[in-house]
């Protein structure tokens, strides 16, 4: 289970922890945004909702698939 700042339910499988104003996701990848609100809009956004929207999630997914094929 990720690391909740939020306290927040996280549908995006990629999600490893977050803070007051970053996402960190599988593979290191870490967002940092501005400030803490736009870290919050995008976890709402993305982690809690549509994470196959994101851009860290179609590459992860992407490479998931790849490692799968080979």
């Amino acid at each position: 289970m990720p690391t909740d700042y939020y306290h927040k339910p996280y549908v995006c499988p990629f999600i490893q922890s977050n803070g007051k104003a970053y996402v960190k996701c599988e593979g290191g990848s870490i967002l940092i945004f501005p400030n803490a609100q736009i870290a919050k809009e995008h976890i709402s956004i993305f982690c809690c909702n549509r994470w196959k929207e994101c851009s860290v999630a179609i590459f992860l997914n992407k490479y998931y698939e790849r490692q799968e094929d080979q």
